[in-house]
């Protein structure tokens, strides 16, 4: 994936799993291993969704669908490309 095609989201660190309660909005939830790799992507994960936890996800990145209009994420073993905004 290009740098410019990925979209902002919010890099939660040391994370194996979520819940999307309370939310309004859908998500697309990458979860990344040790070395920022994508381990699993969720799709349009729903408001009142779980994950399970796995111990080789080890940071997971949250999108919201609003946010990624082409509804491009990246494949199972692709680099993310991490860049902090202030």
């Amino acid at each position: 994936m290009k740098q410019e095609e990925m979209p902002s989201g919010l890099l939660i660190p040391y994370c194996q799993s979520i819940h999307t309660c309370f939310m309004s909005e859908e998500l697309h939830v990458i979860f990344l291993d040790k070395s920022f790799s994508v381990a699993r992507t969720y799709p349009f994960l729903g408001p009142w969704k779980f994950t399970l936890p796995r111990s080789y996800y080890s940071h997971v990145l949250e999108i919201p669908v609003t946010t990624n209009p082409f509804n491009i994420l990246p494949m199972r073993g692709e680099k993310a490309s991490i860049s902090c905004i202030s």
